[in-house]
């Protein structure tokens, strides 16, 4: 079920959480969330979001490590891809995702403020809470 599929992500993310230092293991939890993003649950959308969030690497200066699975331009953008979602509580969880990389002082793309900002904006426009 979509609810047991969501405590899952939930039980992963504490895992990924404790094992901050192990790449490795950091890629493989990003990547089973990327696989559930399609999962027709906003719940579930928005554990994943969180989870890739919380977990998902950017970037540095030296390049991507060998062991990252996951290139920074594709964690921002699958995040990014997510801002405008049909469901308003997947909109949210996606800007509170990228939020999380930022918090977490990685390096964010130009446009994903500016698209940051469009959402934000269009939602105001249409009156309902992001």
């Amino acid at each position: 079920s979509h609810q047991v599929l969501a405590q899952l992500l939930d039980t992963l993310l504490v895992i990924g959480k404790k094992l901050q230092e192990n790449p490795a293991v950091r890629g493989h939890l990003v990547d089973v969330a990327c696989k559930h993003l399609t999962d027709s649950s906003h719940g579930v959308r928005n554990k994943c979001l969180l989870l890739i969030g919380c977990l998902g690497t950017v970037e540095k200066a030296g390049g991507l490590k060998e062991v990252d699975r996951q290139s920074p331009k594709d964690v921002q953008k699958i995040i990014g891809d997510h801002f405008s979602d049909q469901d308003p509580r997947v909109r949210s969880a996606a800007i509170k995702a990228m939020l999380q990389l930022h918090e977490r002082g990685l390096k964010l793309q130009q446009a994903i403020y500016n698209q940051v900002r469009i959402v934000s904006d269009i939602t105001l426009a249409k009156g309902s809470n992001i």
